[in-house]
């Protein structure tokens, strides 16, 4: 809900420096908007940059960049290949976070429809490295910066006109 607050590289500029070859985001960007499968010669380059052999990455040859991306680099083969010493920078997402979601949402629609209080906005963090503690909500006040989507007038405007409640009840969480 929150907007950044810093500027953060486009896709195509994390993808070319994941893959080893910053130099080549403007190729990168191209592959990723064409849905283009990557050519054998960008293959190549890849293995070299990575310092990883040709032969096991030729199998992605033809294939979209993204699908290249996910299965080389966010899959963990080039670090499978380099026996570790290649180190990435990836983000994974636990496959459980979606089906929590829901099942938090579909928990506060119920406490919703049967008019139960609405709980205040929380954030869940949850270190899997650690063992859970004694509070897994924590309570989150109204960004103050006013960057939150909730404090902008045409977001505000459309939710009003779809739902017809209070900018109160939304800026508040109560929605």
């Amino acid at each position: 809900m929150y907007m950044p607050t810093g500027k953060s590289k486009d896709e195509h500029q994390l993808v070319a420096e994941e893959l080893g070859m910053p130099e080549a985001h403007e190729e990168v960007k191209t592959l990723l908007q064409t849905n283009t499968g990557v050519p054998n010669e960008f293959v190549a380059r890849v293995a070299t940059a990575m310092a990883v052999p040709f032969e096991p990455l030729a199998a992605f040859v033809g294939q979209p960049l993204r699908s290249f991306y996910q299965q080389v680099i966010c899959g963990g083969l080039v670090f499978q290949l380099s026996d570790g010493s290649r180190l990435l920078r990836t983000v994974v997402a636990m496959a459980f976070q979606s089906a929590i979601a829901g099942i938090r949402l579909a928990a506060d629609l119920v406490k919703h429809s049967a008019d139960f209080p609405m709980s205040p906005t929380t954030s869940t963090r949850v270190n899997l490295l650690r063992p859970l503690g004694s509070y897994l909500h924590d309570p989150k006040a109204k960004d103050s910066s006013g960057r939150c989507i909730s404090s902008d007038e045409d977001f505000v405007a459309a939710y009003r006109l779809k739902y017809g409640c209070a900018v109160e009840q939304l800026s508040n969480g109560s929605a």
